[in-house]
């Protein structure tokens, strides 16, 4: 079979694990593949997008964020490709594949969860009906068919191909930083009110060998002259005696590479030693999900983890000379306008490098879905669909609940406040704009939202314009 995905642009740059994934058990099963890779380079769209001629399938990958976009791209690929069968994957298909199928008639198919064998049937041709974890259109009526049960052996999967994304084979473009993402496991087996993941794997945690993934840096090394690398695992550490063997492993085979846990960490789940063991093996930063610095909020959510917990273990990184950052969300229920604006002046005071704050979203399936629909004090205002859970640029700001204490209007200020304060000016951003564009544009928000230390601010952007510099680096707040 000649298989084309697609990934579409979104708000940040980033290659598609999941699809890499997908290509890697593909070819490994002889078939030819190929991803366009949009989010990474965009220009040459059209003609791109022409190569789906011939195509026997065409998969879109969709996160709730990319959905507009990827249902352009389905009605572009029907045009041209009207014989493909074409399919729908991807984190926002496994939380709502079959709304999904219903309301958007150019799908044929849709892949629930893990796709490696999913796909794998699919291009074999084997009929639809006999394919675990699909939903899929026979006729006008919409078939789901039972989930495929969950690939425990990860070690047995083909590695992640690259190679077949054009951004990489064709254009060539330096990946950002060269900081190309591994996944050791998959899962997450905790239940924090707010979190989709636990519906995307059941609620269950698998994971790579040590020496699975070791065997994977040595082949990206190999094939892509790998540097860096960063961690994606929702729970890393999960299994502390793993996360030790894999950098005591990484530290013996002495392949001077440096990388990062942009997630993954929970502050329950670590101690002194694996931050010794991290620091010794190349790590340079990593990032947890602290959420709330309001100690009544935090205890609220269900991360099973207390505050103590978390500055112990930033205490334990940051002795190591680890750069320590943290992730948070504005509008956790419970909390109100002056307890986030607190929670960010504490996260700034702690110097986080960088603090990421975050619009709550409450999706189907999570305990906050239950809250913001039944209690009185919320007031559904959008669609889930439409929300906004990581940050993006300031035309895409959109506000799915507030409470009669937590105004829309509020938790917009404080979104734009938190990132100005933390100096994570890219959140705010397109990423695309030039960056006399961006400085305008910072400019604008600086003078709306944090007027006071507009001298900072301008010092800092004047700075980084004069130097040529992206203004998506991030810094410690003022």
């Amino acid at each position: 079979m000649k298989i084309k995905f697609i990934d579409p642009q979104g708000n940040w740059f980033g290659l598609n694990t999941g699809l890499a994934y997908l290509a890697g058990a593909l070819i490994a099963e002889g078939h030819r593949v190929e991803v366009i890779d949009l989010n990474n380079y965009l220009p040459g769209r059209t003609e791109r997008l022409e190569g789906l001629r011939g195509a026997n399938i065409i998969g879109i990958s969709i996160k709730t964020f990319t959905v507009k976009e990827a249902l352009k791209l389905a009605v572009s690929a029907k045009k041209i490709n009207p014989d493909a069968i074409l399919v729908c994957g991807g984190a926002h298909i496994s939380i709502d594949g079959l709304d999904f199928m219903e309301n958007n008639k150019s799908f044929d198919v849709a892949v629930v969860g893990d796709g490696e064998e999913t796909m794998a049937e699919i291009a074999s041709e084997k009929s639809l009906d006999q394919i675990d974890g699909i939903i899929f259109r026979d006729g006008d009526t919409i078939v789901k068919n039972k989930p495929r049960v969950l690939r425990k052996d990860l070690d047995s999967l083909p590695f992640p191909n690259y190679l077949c994304f054009d951004s990489i084979s064709e254009y060539k473009i330096p990946y950002p930083h060269n900081l190309y993402p591994i996944i050791t496991s998959r899962g997450c087996p905790s239940h924090c009110l707010y979190c989709a993941l636990p519906l995307l794997g059941e609620g269950k945690w698998r994971a790579r060998s040590p020496e699975n993934i070791i065997a994977e840096l040595h082949h990206m090394k190999r094939t892509y002259g790998l540097k860096k690398f960063q961690v994606l695992d929702d729970n890393f550490t999960l299994k502390l005696s793993r996360a030790k063997a894999f950098c005591r492993l990484l530290i013996e085979e002495k392949m001077s590479l440096e990388w990062e846990c942009s997630s993954g960490i929970r502050a329950k789940f670590t101690d002194r030693e694996l931050a010794r063991l991290m620091k010794k093996a190349g790590v340079i930063q990593v990032k947890f999900g602290i959420e709330s610095l309001i100690p009544e909020i935090h205890r609220s959510i269900g991360k099973g983890e207390t505050l103590d917990d978390v500055f112990r273990a930033i205490h334990e990184y940051s002795q190591q000379g680890i750069k320590v950052g943290g992730y948070f969300l504005i509008g956790l229920p419970g909390s109100n306008k002056a307890l986030d604006r607190e929670s960010i002046e504490r996260a700034t005071r702690m110097g986080l490098d960088p603090a990421v704050w975050s619009i709550l979203v409450p999706y189907p399936g999570t305990e906050l879905y239950e809250i913001v629909t039944y209690e009185k004090q919320y007031n559904l205002l959008l669609d889930w669909r439409e929300g906004l859970s990581v940050g993006g640029h300031q035309n895409q700001i959109n506000i799915t609940f507030d409470s009669s204490d937590y105004s829309a209007k509020e938790r917009i200020d404080n979104f734009f406040y938190a990132h100005l304060r933390s100096r994570t000016y890219g959140y705010l951003l397109d990423m695309n704009d030039p960056n006399f564009k961006k400085a305008k544009t910072l400019l604008k928000l600086i003078f709306i939202y944090d007027l006071k230390r507009f001298p900072q601010h301008l010092y800092y952007i004047f700075k980084n314009f004069i130097a040529g510099m992206n203004l998506h680096t991030v810094r410690k707040g003022f």
